[in-house]
């Protein structure tokens, strides 16, 4: 998979699925109370910028995850740097 070339077609079907799956959650009532309870629990906010991180993923971004994920055999968090 970290070989295959990504189209800009494929990316951007995949940003608009993320986005439009965060948008029917996110319109629940119960989503909102567990996703604030959750995050003031860790001492965060509910600024997430949820849409403008998706937009801002690369191709060569999702090649180097692919890769970094097959190379590690397990994988339960990644943080990235701004």
């Amino acid at each position: 998979l970290a070989t295959k070339p990504i189209s800009a077609a494929e990316l951007n079907a995949c940003k608009a699925e993320l986005k439009s799956r965060y948008a029917a959650e996110s319109a629940s009532p119960e989503y909102w109370t567990k996703a604030i309870s959750q995050r003031y629990c860790e001492g965060k906010d509910m600024v997430t910028k949820y849409a403008d991180y998706i937009n801002a993923v690369t191709q060569d971004q999702i090649k180097t995850l692919i890769s970094n994920l097959y190379n590690s055999g397990k994988v339960e968090y990644i943080n990235t740097k701004e």
